[in-house]
Protein backbone atom coordinates (compact mmCIF):
# COMPACT_ATOMS: atom_id res chain seq x y z
CA UNK A 1 0.00 0.00 0.00
CA UNK A 2 2.73 2.24 0.28
CA UNK A 3 1.57 3.06 3.47
CA UNK A 4 3.92 2.50 6.75
CA UNK A 5 1.76 2.45 10.12
CA UNK A 6 3.47 2.68 13.43
CA UNK A 7 3.99 -0.58 15.15
CA UNK A 8 4.68 -2.18 12.08
CA UNK A 9 8.21 -3.31 10.79
CA UNK A 10 8.96 -1.48 7.01
CA UNK A 11 9.95 -5.28 5.63
CA UNK A 12 6.06 -6.33 7.03
CA UNK A 13 4.08 -8.48 4.48
CA UNK A 14 0.74 -8.27 6.56
CA UNK A 15 -1.80 -6.00 5.40
CA UNK A 16 -2.60 -4.22 8.68
CA UNK A 17 -5.98 -2.70 9.63
CA UNK A 18 -6.13 0.91 8.94
CA UNK A 19 -9.39 1.15 11.17
CA UNK A 20 -8.08 0.77 14.36
CA UNK A 21 -6.96 3.92 16.59
CA UNK A 22 -3.40 4.71 15.97
CA UNK A 23 -1.17 7.53 17.31
CA UNK A 24 0.85 9.01 14.76
CA UNK A 25 -1.55 7.42 11.82
CA UNK A 26 -5.08 8.22 12.43
CA UNK A 27 -4.93 9.29 15.93
CA UNK A 28 -3.25 12.80 17.32
CA UNK A 29 -0.06 12.27 19.04
CA UNK A 30 -1.46 14.34 22.28
CA UNK A 31 -4.86 12.18 21.98
CA UNK A 32 -4.54 11.97 25.86
CA UNK A 33 -4.92 15.39 26.32
CA UNK A 34 -7.28 16.41 24.10
CA UNK A 35 -9.50 13.49 24.59
CA UNK A 36 -12.42 13.91 27.91
CA UNK A 37 -11.50 11.08 30.33
CA UNK A 38 -14.91 9.16 29.77
CA UNK A 39 -14.86 9.43 25.84
CA UNK A 40 -11.35 7.94 26.24
CA UNK A 41 -12.35 3.98 25.90
CA UNK A 42 -13.68 5.44 22.24
CA UNK A 43 -10.08 5.10 20.94
CA UNK A 44 -8.76 2.34 22.34
CA UNK A 45 -7.84 -1.36 20.44
CA UNK A 46 -9.96 -4.24 20.88
CA UNK A 47 -8.28 -7.53 21.10
CA UNK A 48 -10.08 -10.58 20.67
CA UNK A 49 -8.15 -14.11 20.94
CA UNK A 50 -9.72 -18.13 20.03
CA UNK A 51 -7.75 -21.21 19.42
CA UNK A 52 -8.30 -23.22 16.82
CA UNK A 53 -7.66 -27.01 17.15
CA UNK A 54 -8.60 -27.65 13.61
CA UNK A 55 -5.29 -26.01 12.48
CA UNK A 56 -3.05 -29.02 13.57
CA UNK A 57 0.13 -30.02 12.05
CA UNK A 58 0.87 -33.88 11.83
CA UNK A 59 4.00 -35.46 13.37
CA UNK A 60 5.66 -36.37 10.55
CA UNK A 61 9.31 -37.04 9.36
CA UNK A 62 10.37 -33.62 7.85
CA UNK A 63 13.30 -30.81 7.54
CA UNK A 64 13.24 -29.76 10.95
CA UNK A 65 14.85 -26.75 10.15
CA UNK A 66 12.89 -25.30 7.44
CA UNK A 67 11.54 -22.14 8.21
CA UNK A 68 9.06 -19.37 6.85
CA UNK A 69 10.16 -16.57 4.06
CA UNK A 70 9.24 -14.14 6.28
CA UNK A 71 7.69 -13.47 10.03
CA UNK A 72 4.22 -12.39 8.77
CA UNK A 73 1.23 -12.81 10.95
CA UNK A 74 3.67 -15.32 13.31
CA UNK A 75 4.93 -13.99 16.26
CA UNK A 76 8.64 -13.77 15.91
CA UNK A 77 10.03 -13.54 19.41
CA UNK A 78 13.39 -15.41 20.58
CA UNK A 79 12.17 -16.19 23.46
CA UNK A 80 9.58 -18.39 22.25
CA UNK A 81 12.04 -21.11 21.65
CA UNK A 82 12.44 -21.32 25.11
CA UNK A 83 8.61 -21.94 25.48
CA UNK A 84 8.22 -24.22 23.24
CA UNK A 85 10.96 -26.61 24.49
CA UNK A 86 9.14 -26.59 27.75
CA UNK A 87 5.90 -27.21 26.65
CA UNK A 88 7.21 -29.97 24.17
CA UNK A 89 8.99 -31.88 27.32
CA UNK A 90 5.87 -31.69 28.72
CA UNK A 91 7.41 -31.20 32.47
CA UNK A 92 6.11 -28.00 33.68
CA UNK A 93 4.46 -25.21 31.84
CA UNK A 94 6.24 -21.27 31.87
CA UNK A 95 8.56 -21.03 35.11
CA UNK A 96 6.60 -24.33 36.58
CA UNK A 97 3.18 -22.62 36.10
CA UNK A 98 0.74 -25.69 36.14
CA UNK A 99 -1.42 -26.13 33.49
CA UNK A 100 -5.10 -24.23 34.86
CA UNK A 101 -8.29 -26.01 34.07
CA UNK A 102 -11.19 -23.11 33.44
CA UNK A 103 -14.57 -22.78 35.22
CA UNK A 104 -16.74 -25.80 36.24
CA UNK A 105 -19.47 -24.58 33.20
CA UNK A 106 -17.00 -24.56 30.63
CA UNK A 107 -15.43 -27.51 30.22
CA UNK A 108 -12.57 -26.65 27.24
CA UNK A 109 -10.12 -28.96 29.53
CA UNK A 110 -11.48 -31.84 29.40
CA UNK A 111 -11.76 -31.63 25.58
CA UNK A 112 -8.20 -31.00 25.19
CA UNK A 113 -6.81 -34.20 26.97
CA UNK A 114 -3.26 -35.45 25.76
CA UNK A 115 -4.27 -38.07 23.91
CA UNK A 116 -6.16 -35.95 21.62
CA UNK A 117 -3.01 -35.07 20.31
CA UNK A 118 -0.81 -38.35 19.98
CA UNK A 119 -0.17 -38.02 16.73
CA UNK A 120 -0.12 -34.61 15.97
CA UNK A 121 3.19 -32.18 16.05
CA UNK A 122 1.06 -28.90 16.47
CA UNK A 123 -1.97 -29.27 18.39
CA UNK A 124 -3.68 -25.87 16.76
CA UNK A 125 -2.60 -21.95 16.63
CA UNK A 126 -4.05 -18.72 18.61
CA UNK A 127 -4.58 -15.98 16.43
CA UNK A 128 -5.70 -12.19 17.71
CA UNK A 129 -8.23 -9.98 15.40
CA UNK A 130 -9.31 -6.78 15.67
CA UNK A 131 -12.59 -5.49 16.45
CA UNK A 132 -12.87 -5.13 13.06
CA UNK A 133 -11.83 -9.20 12.05
CA UNK A 134 -8.43 -8.17 11.21
CA UNK A 135 -5.30 -10.32 11.83
CA UNK A 136 -3.02 -8.70 13.96
CA UNK A 137 0.70 -8.46 12.41
CA UNK A 138 3.08 -10.51 14.76
CA UNK A 139 -0.29 -12.52 16.84
CA UNK A 140 -0.74 -15.81 15.56
CA UNK A 141 1.17 -18.75 17.50
CA UNK A 142 1.40 -22.55 17.16
CA UNK A 143 0.57 -24.69 20.04
CA UNK A 144 2.27 -27.42 21.36
CA UNK A 145 -0.22 -29.93 23.46
CA UNK A 146 -3.45 -28.48 23.66
CA UNK A 147 -4.75 -25.01 25.28
CA UNK A 148 -1.31 -23.00 27.09
CA UNK A 149 -2.02 -19.91 28.38
CA UNK A 150 1.08 -18.60 28.28
CA UNK A 151 1.52 -19.37 24.56
CA UNK A 152 -1.55 -16.73 24.31
CA UNK A 153 0.60 -14.58 26.33
CA UNK A 154 3.27 -14.24 23.19
CA UNK A 155 0.44 -13.47 20.43
CA UNK A 156 -1.13 -10.55 22.93
CA UNK A 157 2.01 -8.99 23.39
CA UNK A 158 2.31 -9.62 19.14
CA UNK A 159 -0.56 -7.81 18.77
CA UNK A 160 -0.33 -4.71 21.15
CA UNK A 161 3.08 -3.88 18.95
CA UNK A 162 2.51 -0.22 18.18
CA UNK A 163 -0.68 0.22 20.27
CA UNK A 164 1.50 0.77 23.91
CA UNK A 165 0.49 4.53 23.90
CA UNK A 166 -2.88 4.56 23.68
CA UNK A 167 -5.24 5.31 26.42
CA UNK A 168 -7.50 1.99 26.94
CA UNK A 169 -7.01 -1.24 25.76
CA UNK A 170 -9.77 -4.35 25.50
CA UNK A 171 -9.11 -7.96 25.53
CA UNK A 172 -11.61 -10.48 24.92
CA UNK A 173 -10.71 -14.48 25.63
CA UNK A 174 -13.43 -16.91 25.98
CA UNK A 175 -11.22 -18.81 29.23
CA UNK A 176 -10.44 -15.32 30.61
CA UNK A 177 -11.61 -16.61 34.03
CA UNK A 178 -8.62 -19.04 34.66
CA UNK A 179 -6.39 -16.91 31.69
CA UNK A 180 -6.48 -13.70 33.96
CA UNK A 181 -5.09 -16.35 36.96
CA UNK A 182 -1.28 -15.66 37.93
CA UNK A 183 -1.19 -13.61 34.54
CA UNK A 184 0.67 -10.46 35.77
CA UNK A 185 3.26 -13.06 36.92
CA UNK A 186 3.30 -14.49 33.04
CA UNK A 187 4.02 -11.37 31.80
CA UNK A 188 6.41 -10.20 34.25
CA UNK A 189 8.79 -12.72 32.84
CA UNK A 190 9.04 -12.10 29.16
CA UNK A 191 6.83 -8.49 28.37
CA UNK A 192 7.98 -6.87 31.88
CA UNK A 193 7.47 -3.18 29.65
CA UNK A 194 3.89 -4.41 29.22
CA UNK A 195 2.94 -4.76 32.68
CA UNK A 196 1.47 -1.78 33.52
CA UNK A 197 -0.67 -1.56 30.53
CA UNK A 198 -1.74 -5.26 31.45
CA UNK A 199 -2.43 -4.36 34.83
CA UNK A 200 -5.21 -1.70 33.71
CA UNK A 201 -6.71 -3.89 30.83
CA UNK A 202 -10.59 -4.05 30.43
CA UNK A 203 -11.32 -7.98 29.89
CA UNK A 204 -14.13 -9.62 29.03
CA UNK A 205 -15.50 -13.07 27.64
CA UNK A 206 -17.41 -13.39 24.54
CA UNK A 207 -21.03 -13.26 24.72
CA UNK A 208 -22.07 -16.78 23.43
CA UNK A 209 -19.24 -18.43 25.11
CA UNK A 210 -19.88 -16.56 28.87
CA UNK A 211 -23.11 -18.67 28.63
CA UNK A 212 -21.03 -21.47 28.96
CA UNK A 213 -19.55 -20.34 32.19
CA UNK A 214 -20.78 -20.03 35.68
CA UNK A 215 -22.80 -17.57 37.14
CA UNK A 216 -20.07 -15.43 38.76
CA UNK A 217 -18.67 -15.74 35.62
CA UNK A 218 -21.50 -14.22 33.54
CA UNK A 219 -21.53 -11.38 36.09
CA UNK A 220 -18.26 -10.39 36.50
CA UNK A 221 -16.86 -10.67 32.92
CA UNK A 222 -19.74 -10.00 30.88
CA UNK A 223 -19.92 -7.21 27.86
CA UNK A 224 -23.06 -5.78 29.23
CA UNK A 225 -22.05 -5.04 32.64
CA UNK A 226 -18.78 -3.26 31.26
CA UNK A 227 -17.56 0.27 30.01
CA UNK A 228 -16.45 0.80 26.41
CA UNK A 229 -17.72 -2.45 25.23
CA UNK A 230 -20.94 -1.04 23.23
CA UNK A 231 -22.67 -3.65 20.83
CA UNK A 232 -19.51 -6.06 20.79
CA UNK A 233 -19.51 -9.48 21.09
CA UNK A 234 -16.02 -10.79 20.68
CA UNK A 235 -17.35 -13.80 18.63
CA UNK A 236 -15.80 -12.31 15.60
CA UNK A 237 -12.49 -14.16 15.41
CA UNK A 238 -14.41 -17.63 15.15
CA UNK A 239 -15.65 -15.95 11.76
CA UNK A 240 -12.32 -16.82 9.63
CA UNK A 241 -11.89 -20.13 11.13
CA UNK A 242 -14.95 -20.93 9.26
CA UNK A 243 -13.47 -20.28 5.99
CA UNK A 244 -9.64 -20.89 6.74
CA UNK A 245 -10.32 -24.38 8.07
CA UNK A 246 -11.62 -25.51 4.70
CA UNK A 247 -7.30 -25.23 3.71
CA UNK A 248 -5.97 -26.94 6.99
CA UNK A 249 -6.59 -30.37 5.92
CA UNK A 250 -3.56 -30.31 3.24
CA UNK A 251 -1.71 -27.38 5.40
CA UNK A 252 -0.98 -30.02 8.34
CA UNK A 253 0.76 -32.50 5.76
CA UNK A 254 3.31 -29.69 4.97
CA UNK A 255 6.58 -28.75 6.64
CA UNK A 256 6.72 -25.92 9.14
CA UNK A 257 7.81 -23.16 7.10
CA UNK A 258 5.22 -24.05 4.10
CA UNK A 259 2.91 -24.20 6.55
CA UNK A 260 3.32 -20.69 8.08
CA UNK A 261 4.03 -19.16 4.37
CA UNK A 262 0.82 -20.68 3.34
CA UNK A 263 -1.25 -19.37 6.51
CA UNK A 264 0.23 -15.89 5.86
CA UNK A 265 -1.18 -15.65 2.44
CA UNK A 266 -4.52 -16.69 3.69
CA UNK A 267 -4.35 -14.18 6.29
CA UNK A 268 -3.39 -11.44 3.87
CA UNK A 269 -6.43 -12.94 1.67
CA UNK A 270 -8.73 -12.41 4.69
CA UNK A 271 -7.76 -9.08 5.40
CA UNK A 272 -7.30 -7.79 2.01
CA UNK A 273 -10.81 -8.91 1.64
CA UNK A 274 -11.96 -6.98 4.77
CA UNK A 275 -10.41 -3.98 3.64
CA UNK A 276 -12.19 -3.81 0.21
CA UNK A 277 -15.48 -4.56 1.92
CA UNK A 278 -15.16 -2.55 4.66
CA UNK A 279 -17.45 0.10 3.14
CA UNK A 280 -20.26 -1.48 3.04
CA UNK A 281 -20.17 -2.11 6.71
CA UNK A 282 -19.99 1.45 7.37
Amino acid sequence: MGVLIPGCRPDDITLACVFCPCIGFNMPSNLKEVTPKNKLFLYGPVYGGDSNHGASKRARKDNKNDRRLAPGYWVDHPRQVVHLVCCAALTHDLLSYPQDQTCSGFKVGRSQRTGKFRFVEISGIVAITCRHIFFRSGAVIDLIMGKRYSFTNFALAGAMRGDEELPEHHWSYDVLCIYIKQMLERWGVYFPKLVPIIAKMFCCIPLFHIHSHRDLCQAVFSMCYAIGWGLLHMETVEHPWARLNKAAAPLREMTGGACHDAYNDLFNFWNREKLERMGECL
